[in-house]
């Protein structure tokens, strides 16, 4: 993570820069009302709207910074939501247009403007959302919200991740402190194999990136609002025509456009034009260029359905121009004529409208690239463009032939969209069960009667070092797995990143006995007696990281001694040929349940728990799930007795990780069942015989 004085110093500058660039900021929000709106919310109140009173359900948060990203993710929402219905979806913008868009799409109480990059700000918004996955849109690579966010416990993924000609050469000058903020990220989805290597020189890692394609290319045509219905039936009734749809334009591009225009008159009297300048702030000042240059036109705000042969219909509202590419018979798409590196022509594209564009299209490089291989679209300077409008516009067998073979592009780019889902899922479902089976282990050892100890990671803890675990610690001093375990076995349990150290602590405390490596199979530089490796029958249809979660090909587990097949793991599905196979039935022991519960709890899968919890008979009256290893406070305990109180439950279920996690909070939340998780080796005997025998040889032989 970036260090603390790395961020320290970054927020010094940032606030240092934002106190120097107040003039600009107060500028622009009294003459074009920009970033005001929103204010509260970027300086970290979270808005009530959002609905967050009491226990909410687990969430993911995505953050897409204006129009374009939320158009993006659109499907990416839709498809998460349908995939993980028990989570809440959270989508933050830091546009005024793009977070009208989203309340649009999302529903008001789903959307927020995302937090200015300060720690007051971001917090409130981790503490209240409590995310289990942030996913990030594009290049958003804010430092001290990658670094609060992964802090939090979250999965943080950058999903459509490109890096554009213009910014690469700014990105590689800083790439020394890129590093240290990217290695935050868990997941890069790059749009291209080139986005990916450029992500790669700039400090991301090559283990965490993966090319999912461009989800724009995924992008549904929107349901058509009425004011495209309106503009069809006024063009036809008028007999006007041909449309051209000007989209996305910036400063500068709407005079060389209105030209072209006029020059089309002379040819196509009763012509339109639809004009949709990309900024908001510029909608006045394009009316007033259309005023001076003397052309008929009407604003789509004031536009009553009068007749717009040839003249323009200036759309100053945001949202509707997607669908309006729909009637266009040419569409330009801008920031392509001046060096402002271009614009999406997906949104055209889709419809098998004929598309031209400019020559810097920079941002969009490969898709550009992509349909002039095709010969999908048409790419001018600002002297071709009315001649080759006027050529297209002349030819209609070629202009309509430019348009099947857009519309033919965008539908053999598309998957984006499942392939991003597939990527986010995996990285949301951690694996489950080496814990219970290392506590099943310690138990079978224990009742053999052979010492043993347990080195571990200490996933979560806040310290660092090798350490030795207090049964009564807390988890952020050593994690709550490991304080499970040594509460289970009441045995010796050292942490330390550097497990060699942690075992010559170990020894050094206890004597020579046996360790159990807890998650030990990769540490390929430590001298092991016998290999045990617990599978799933996810791990057979699984991938290697980046693409999935495996961190070695299945063929490694030639090196194991024995393979343990967890329930429902076929053994046809495993390249086990002369291993030990051992298997395991893991459940759970529900006691003394109170009636009418609440079941809560922060694992990786709550909503098995709650099918076990089912099975067993256990209906809840309510259920509030946490990020996994949660480290529960007052304000949960106080929100989770106040859910107790509304739906008059008579206590609560949790789990025995969540007891860990509870620390001193358990008294308050009595009656309350902690359900411990049991683990049954098939063949115990003969398997614990067999792993004796074997490492009493091995050490006859060393």
């Amino acid at each position: 993570m970036i260090s603390s004085l790395y961020s320290f110093f970054y927020s010094v500058a940032l606030g240092a820069g934002m106190l120097l660039s107040l003039p600009y900021w107060l500028i622009q929000m009294a003459r074009h009302g920009k970033y005001r709106k929103g204010l509260a919310e970027r300086l970290g109140r979270v808005p009530a709207r959002l609905r967050l009173a009491g226990v909410s359900e687990p969430a993911i948060w995505i953050h897409a910074v204006s129009v374009g990203e939320v158009l993006a993710v659109a499907g990416l929402v839709e498809e998460l939501q349908r995939r993980f219905p028990q989570h809440r979806i959270f989508v933050s913008t830091t546009t005024d247009a793009g977070q009208a868009l989203a309340r649009k799409r999302f529903g008001d109480g789903n959307v927020f403007y995302f937090p200015m990059d300060f720690t007051f700000a971001i917090r409130p918004y981790l503490r209240a959302l409590r995310p289990q996955m942030v996913v990030i849109a594009e290049t958003e690579f804010w430092p001290n919200f990658l670094r609060l966010a992964q802090g939090s416990g979250a999965r943080v993924a950058v999903v459509n991740a490109r890096i554009s000609d213009r910014s690469w050469p700014s990105y590689r000058r800083f790439r020394g402190l890129l590093r240290k903020v990217l290695v935050n990220v868990d997941l890069f989805l790059a749009q291209t194999a080139e986005d990916a290597a450029r992500l790669q020189d700039i400090g991301a890692s090559e283990e965490r990136m993966r090319v999912a394609g461009n989800l724009k290319f995924d992008i549904r045509a929107p349901v058509a609002p009425a004011i495209a219905e309106r503009v069809r039936l006024v063009v036809a009734q008028g007999v006007a025509g041909p449309v051209l749809v000007c989209g996305s334009t910036v400063e500068g591009e709407e005079p060389l456009l209105l030209k072209a225009f006029v020059n089309l008159l002379v040819r196509h009297p009763r012509a339109v034009m639809i004009l949709a300048p990309r900024h908001p702030e510029r909608f006045p000042g394009v009316a007033a260029l259309l005023e001076q240059m003397s052309i008929r036109f009407w604003r789509r705000s004031a536009w009553n359905g009068e007749a717009l042969a040839g003249s323009v219909l200036l759309l100053d509202t945001i949202g509707e121009l997607a669908a309006l590419y729909g009637l266009a018979d040419i569409a330009f798409v801008g920031g392509s004529l001046v060096p402002r590196g271009g614009h999406n022509i997906i949104e055209p594209a889709q419809y098998g409208v004929a598309t031209v564009v400019g020559n810097h299209t920079e941002n969009f490089r490969d898709i550009v690239s992509l349909f002039q291989r095709r010969n999908a679209v048409r790419v001018v300077g600002p002297a071709e463009l009315p001649l080759v409008l006027m050529e297209l516009l002349a030819n209609d067998t070629e202009r309509k032939a430019l348009g099947e073979r857009a519309a033919e592009t965008v539908r053999s780019q598309s998957g984006a969209t499942a392939r991003t889902a597939d990527a986010l899922g995996e990285l949301l479902a951690r694996p489950s069960g080496k814990t219970p089976f290392v506590i099943l282990l310690g138990e079978l050892l224990t009742a053999r009667g052979i010492n043993f100890d347990v080195l571990s990671r200490g996933y979560g803890r806040k310290t660092r070092g090798v350490m030795l675990v207090e049964p009564g610690g807390l988890p952020r001093d050593f994690g709550d797995e490991p304080l499970l375990i040594v509460r289970r076995l009441q045995v010796a349990v050292i942490i330390g990143e550097d497990r060699y150290e942690a075992g010559r602590l170990a020894e050094s405390r206890f004597g020579a006995q046996m360790h159990l490596l807890d998650d030990g199979f990769q540490h390929r530089g430590l001298g092991r007696d016998f290999d045990i490796v617990l599978v799933t029958p996810e791990d057979a249809r699984d991938s290697l990281i980046p693409a999935g979660r495996l961190r070695e090909p299945l063929r490694s587990l030639r090196r194991a001694d024995a393979v343990v097949l967890a329930s429902g793991a076929s053994p046809e599905a495993f390249p086990l040929a002369g291993k030990t196979v051992w298997r395991v039935r893991r459940g759970i022991v529900p006691q003394n349940i109170p009636s009418r519960p609440i079941v809560f709890c922060g694992i990786a899968r709550p909503q098995n728990f709650l099918r076990q919890l089912r099975a067993a008979g256990i209906d809840p009256v309510a259920e509030a799930f946490f990020r996994d290893h949660h480290a529960y406070t007052e304000k949960d305990v106080r929100d989770l007795l106040q859910l107790r109180q509304r739906s008059e439950a008579g206590g609560f279920v949790t789990t025995e990780k969540d007891a860990v996690n509870l620390s001193g909070y358990l008294d308050a939340l009595a009656p309350l069942a902690v359900v411990p998780v049991k683990m049954e080796l098939a063949d115990a005997a003969n398997g614990v015989d067999t792993m004796l025998r074997v490492i009493e040889e091995r050490r006859r032989r060393s």
